[in-house]
């Protein structure tokens, strides 16, 4: 993986400027900061280039158990010491950032101030995560299978979290982001101190794997000082993985029947492999556009055509998943088990509507209004702005901060409604999905 060059780019959302800046040190940790002045807080973090999709199908669920195991603290700090200092000066463990998909691993803080951030926070952390306890202390291995064996069971009482990670299964069979990234039963059970320490060594090193990151009021230059005293003087060890992209496969219409006990009724849920999307930044703007339009609120043609036109669902929704490594399209909502079939048709005539005729230039106008708008919140987020720029770089497209905000200008014309009917015709195909049915197959009792 080739160094990223040291990259500066004043982005501006209307009145807002935000100056984003990358630097890469001698042993290639990438630095990154988004400076807001207009922010009143400073969120940092620390990510590894180390997410489910490295670990292949029979590891899954170790970057997960990385993650815990150097949260429990290192020889020299504990847990419980980051966690006092965090609440002595008002700030918190991010835990919007911190934790793993299938292509990081992320450990976020907050803070009011950068001067607590740089002298107390972040030295802790780094420690942390460097040099975590040991691998071998009796209790560590059965707390860890324990907080991977919760976190699964929680994911599974999640009926979209279980429908998407069986539509996943589904579109990615022989590709580990297919895989959901707490692991199976299997792979937690099969964890052992040597593969902790195995993964630990080879990934959490620099050589275009460390990224440490800021967003808010916070300089570049102060930033990388800090970045260069904790992470520069570690010896570069440069590890080439290549993680191919699941291919597009026709795979005709998929059914994958869920039956699980529930009082929350029942769940459908379309999926679809849009992968080569994310070769070309405008359809993957215009996409995203198209999702707004089908199932983001109460405006949306889903919410109409479901619940106000049918009564079928509460909150349909659609959305696009994106890693570096996939992207995937899921449509879904929740349903009775009678309706279950209904729901379905009437999700797949919105996706042939919207393939083949134009959106109207009021609906186009509207939507993209909307979209910019979550942008710019976005923006004043200083959470989802460090959220944007790391996933940005992960991606190797540092310049790219909050494209859509550009491309859905209405002056500039860049993505119109005839990109949008080109798109759905592209990637929407009825006749290659996943359907999940979630089916409540009897009444939950209580114990």
């Amino acid at each position: 993986m080739t160094p990223l060059e040291s990259t500066r780019k004043v982005i501006a959302l209307d009145k807002a400027r935000i100056e984003t800046k990358i630097s890469t040190l001698e042993n290639d940790v990438v630095v990154a900061t988004a400076r807001d002045d207009t922010a009143r807080s400073v969120s940092c973090a620390i990510c590894v280039r180390h997410g489910s999709a490295y670990e292949g199908l029979s590891g899954n669920g170790v970057s997960h158990a990385i993650e815990h195991w150097t949260l429990n603290g290192s020889k020299r700090y504990s847990f419980h010491d980051l966690a006092r200092r965090l609440a002595r000066i008002g700030g918190d463990l991010d835990h919007d950032l911190t934790a793993t998909t299938h292509d990081r691993v992320s450990y976020g803080l907050k803070s009011r101030t950068f001067t607590k951030m740089r002298d107390e926070l972040l030295p802790r952390l780094t420690d942390m995560i460097l040099r975590p306890c040991d691998a071998e202390a009796p209790y560590l291995l059965e707390a860890l299978r324990s907080i991977q064996t919760e976190s699964a069971a929680v994911s599974h009482d999640y009926v979209s979290e279980c429908a998407e990670n069986a539509a996943r299964n589904a579109l990615f069979p022989s590709h580990p982001v297919g895989q959901p990234v707490d692991g199976t039963p299997e792979s937690i059970a099969s964890l052992t101190p040597a593969i902790l320490k195995k993964m630990h060594a080879r990934y959490y090193s620099p050589g275009g794997r460390f990224i440490i990151a800021a967003a808010g009021r916070v300089r570049h230059d102060e930033f990388k000082k800090l970045a260069t005293e904790l992470l520069g003087r570690l010896p570069q060890k440069r590890i080439n993985d290549h993680i191919p992209k699941p291919p597009i496969r026709p795979i005709g219409r998929i059914e994958v029947p869920l039956p699980r006990p529930s009082n929350k009724g029942s769940f459908l849920l379309l999926g679809w492999n849009v992968t080569p999307v994310l070769e070309n930044p405008k359809d993957l703007c215009a996409l995203d556009l198209i999702l707004s339009i089908l199932g983001s609120s109460c405006a949306s043609r889903l919410y109409r055509s479901l619940r106000m036109h049918a009564y079928i669902g509460y909150g349909p929704g659609a959305f696009l998943e994106v890693s570096r490594f996939h992207a995937a399209v899921f449509v879904e909502t929740e349903c009775f088990q009678r309706e279950l079939k209904d729901a379905e048709r009437i999700c797949m005539e919105e996706i042939t509507r919207i393939r083949t005729k134009s959106v109207s230039a009021g609906e186009f106008s509207d939507f993209a209004l909307r979209e910019r708008q979550i942008i710019r919140e976005k923006a004043d987020d200083t959470d989802k702005l460090l959220d944007e720029l790391v996933d940005k770089v992960i991606h190797r497209r540092p310049k790219a901060l909050f494209e859509a905000y550009r491309l859905l200008d209405p002056k500039r014309n860049l993505i119109t409604r005839k990109d949008l009917l080109r798109v759905a015709q592209t990637y929407l195909d009825p006749a290659n999905y996943v359907v999940v049915r979630v089916e409540g197959t009897k009444p939950f009792e209580a114990a």
